[in-house]
């Protein structure tokens, strides 16, 4: 199943299909993992139609336990389908860089610990460069704690509202749910999309970030 008209050659692209598929993967929450190589993994015994129909789609808890995974597209035997590989590719650079999402600037007193922080660090320099450089690392550090305590809460308040949707729903399944039953389902489905926007938010940035690391692999082709 191809996504985009770029991903077929030689026939005709479906819209509709391509459209329900990558619905799907949206729906699901799953990745597709860049394939470099090749720019398609089917190939008719004339080479007169090409299309990419095979794809590595994992979940995003996967892609966060392995941030370096990416996929290739070997050569082709005999069969018309190239074999793809998926790999982690780990490259040792250093410490591990400061990455700077732009939800965190929708989380109630994120602005106000940037000002407080840099204000208040009690770095004093006679050098403004080596100032500078102390203040941010240290800026660095409080963010990552911060932001690390964040996480933490936002994982617990979301399965106490997975939990409490699910107790409300059977509640309402056996016909006795009441007025303030649902008026905590309304706030349960409010708080939850918020975090999944956010999340979603994240995990769009992760993807442009490993795409401009990485390149257009199908720009070799």
């Amino acid at each position: 199943m191809v996504r985009e008209a770029g991903e077929r050659f030689g026939s005709t692209f479906n819209e509709r299909q391509a459209d329900i598929f990558n619905a799907f993967i949206s729906n699901s929450s799953l990745i597709d993992v860049p394939l470099g190589g090749y720019k398609f993994t089917w190939t008719d015994k004339w080479g007169s139609k090409m299309s990419k129909l095979d794809r590595f789609l994992v979940s995003e808890s996967f892609y966060d336990a392995f941030p370096h995974t990416i996929g290739v597209i070997l050569e082709k035997g005999t069969p018309d389908h190239r074999p793809i590989l998926l790999k982690e590719h780990s490259v040792d650079y250093g410490p591990t860089p400061f990455r700077f999402f732009h939800s965190w600037f929708e989380l109630d007193g994120f602005h106000k610990l940037i000002e407080d922080t840099w204000k208040c660090d009690g770095i004093v320099e006679a050098n403004g460069l080596v100032s500078f450089k102390k203040k941010l690392q240290n800026l660095k550090r409080v963010i990552r704690d911060w932001i690390a305590t964040k996480k933490h809460e936002s994982t617990k308040m979301k399965q106490d509202h997975v939990l409490r949707l699910a107790t409300i729903d059977a509640k309402i399944d056996n016909g006795i749910a009441n007025d303030l039953d649902f008026e905590n389902r309304r706030e349960s489905i409010k708080v939850l999309g918020d975090i999944d926007r956010l999340e979603a938010s994240d995990l769009a940035q992760k993807a442009r970030i490993k795409w401009a690391m990485e390149g257009d692999e199908n720009t070799s082709y």
